[in-house]
């Protein structure tokens, strides 16, 4: 733990934003951290060289092109700077004649509204243009002994926490999800939600 760390979160929705306050409040860190509305590949210019390092999980994908936000996070760094990142990227595996995997691809980028999944070479490559040095970088789709697939959640399993995720129990959230908007309970649309969502969590363990 740094106790002595401020964190700035940078976010384009206000109601994650609120809800990043709330947090905050609850835990006691509103002293050690505040919240800026705004676009990650145009962050405002009073923030350059303001941060010692930044990081990204899960969110720098959503960029048109990954230089656009990797190139403003080098901008905000002070020089020598750290920037870490998790990134989703296809691995070297992919190939994109082969119509099974672009199905897959194309199932993941519709699921959580990705533009488009760079490459695990043009991730590197985008990094290196906007002129950061890589230090450490790593596969994490390749699995060591001591870990577990990272998709296991979505998989699902035969467990009192596994089961909704399995076919059977996602099937079934499904269906009382079509009842629910049925009685205008859930809104409209709810279904088609619940609908390709599951088809996201198929293509993300495949």
């Amino acid at each position: 733990r740094l106790s002595g760390a401020h964190i700035t979160g940078l976010n384009n929705n206000g109601y994650q934003i609120e809800r990043c306050k709330a947090y905050a409040r609850r835990l006691g860190l509103e002293s050690k951290s505040d919240y800026i509305k705004g676009d990650f590949t145009a962050m405002p210019r009073e923030l350059d060289g303001e941060f010692d390092s930044a990081y990204a999980i899960e969110a720098t994908v959503h960029s048109p092109k990954l230089e656009m936000v990797y190139g403003e996070v080098f901008r905000v760094l002070k020089p020598g700077g750290l920037f870490a990142t998790y990134e989703w990227v296809t691995t070297p595996n992919y190939d994109e004649n082969n119509l099974e995997h672009k199905r897959i691809i194309h199932g993941i980028e519709e699921g959580n509204s990705i533009p488009s999944l760079s490459s695990y070479k043009q991730a590197l490559d985008a990094a290196k243009r906007v002129g950061f040095e890589l230090i450490e970088h790593e596969d994490l789709s390749i699995l060591s002994e001591c870990h577990e697939p990272w998709y296991k959640t979505l998989k699902g399993g035969f467990s009192f926490k596994g089961f909704r995720m399995t076919r059977i129990g996602r099937w079934t959230t499904h269906k009382f999800v079509y009842i629910l908007e049925c009685l205008r309970i859930a809104a409209p649309g709810s279904t088609d939600v619940s609908c390709f969502l599951n088809k996201t969590a198929d293509a993300l363990v495949e």
